[in-house]
């Protein structure tokens, strides 16, 4: 699917809510002398401010003055402090279902995939465009849509989807195993798990020290 179709299908999923659609000018523009590329900026105007897209699975932080979980720059701020030496060079830019961060690149200007849990990254695009495509491309594993779907309780826009047991020491993807944890909360959580795992070899045991 080209950029032109993937970015129609992006913005026709946008959920319709009463958050602040006004850009702020003073933040967009210190956030461009970060993310060197037009087609993003386009794209958050165009989407009127980022927000909610496919049944709020997917997030696009906004340029707003409120200090909320829209706010790019203040989720930035804690997403950089929580993971400190593993966070350094990118900026946050969207969420999917679980909370995993769509992120730049600001030394390679690329766009990547960063795991909340480990602390990974997985390039996805050198650009915007090629972001969106490759985002459309497999909607359902880069947004986790279907989980919302299935999800039997209601989810604010403030939460996202997390396990119980997590992902990556073999927690099961169903009902079962989510809650739906609140803004800061999972990605401070999140990052004392990255911390602990991060650095260990393929295959070592893991025992985590949980804290609440």
């Amino acid at each position: 699917m080209n950029y032109k179709d993937s970015m129609e299908t992006l913005l026709k999923s946008k959920v319709k809510w009463a958050g602040n659609s006004e850009i702020d000018n003073k933040l967009r523009d210190k956030y461009r002398k970060v993310i060197k590329d037009e087609d993003y900026f386009d794209f958050i105007s165009e989407a009127g401010n980022g927000g909610f897209f496919l049944d709020s699975s997917l997030q696009f932080y906004s340029f707003i003055t409120e200090e909320n979980y829209q706010n790019i720059d203040l989720v930035n701020d804690i997403f950089l402090k929580a993971y400190g030496k593993y966070s350094m060079g990118i900026r946050t830019i969207g969420q999917d279902v679980f909370g995993n961060q769509f992120v730049y690149d600001v030394y390679t200007q690329k766009f990547l995939l960063f795991n909340i849990e480990t602390a990974y990254k997985e390039e996805l695009a050198k650009n915007f465009k090629g972001f969106v495509e490759t985002l459309v491309t497999d909607i359902e594993y880069y947004s986790g849509r279907s989980f919302i779907l299935n999800w039997n309780n209601e989810i604010q826009f403030n939460q996202r989807l997390c396990p119980k047991k997590p992902f990556v020491i073999g927690g099961e993807y169903n009902n079962d195993n989510f809650y739906a944890s609140t803004f800061p909360k999972y990605l401070e959580f999140f990052a004392d798990i990255a911390r602990q795992i991060h650095e260990l070899p393929d295959g070592t045991p893991i025992k985590l020290k949980i804290i609440e």
